[in-house]
């Protein structure tokens, strides 16, 4: 689906431009829906998460020990504060969890969440996990930084 990401106030000209050239084209095959939403969580975040999940492999939960697919279903649910719906025999199902629907800033609030928990409940961090919580940190550092005027 053909899409335009905003950054910056001097994108929206460029932004309505593009959308009356495309929408214009569009119309002759129908109607048209236009969606603002704020990107969603990377590859590149997926992909570093990972190794999170599996470093709670070893810890023991409801008396199991559980694979790192349980464990991010179990941190995501209490990330979202998910209540499970009772299915259609009485068994809980957690609905529409997914971290493919999480914005990139709710996914790094998520990580935090997942560290917070880890660090509670005893879990030893891989290097492939504790280099992305830095990197995380490392983001939200500079992000906070105040921006120091030059004097002449």
């Amino acid at each position: 689906m053909p899409q335009v990401t905003l950054k910056t106030h001097k994108d929206i000209n460029r932004a309505i431009n593009w959308f009356d050239r495309n929408a214009t084209k569009a119309l002759y095959s129908g109607e048209v829906v236009l969606i603002l939403d704020r990107p969603g969580r990377t590859k590149d975040q997926n992909d570093k998460a990972w190794p999170m999940y599996r470093d709670f492999e070893p810890i023991k939960f409801n008396e199991k020990y559980w694979k790192a697919e349980d464990w991010k279903c179990f941190l995501l649910s209490a990330f979202n504060k998910e209540m499970p719906a009772v299915g259609l025999y009485g068994e809980p199902v957690s609905m529409g969890l997914s971290t493919s629907r999480l914005s990139k800033k709710r996914f790094s609030e998520f990580i935090e969440f997942i560290y917070s928990e880890g660090s509670q409940r005893g879990v030893i961090w891989s290097d492939p996990a504790m280099k992305f919580y830095q990197e995380i940190c490392e983001h939200e550092k500079q992000k906070t930084k105040p921006k120091t005027k030059k004097v002449a």
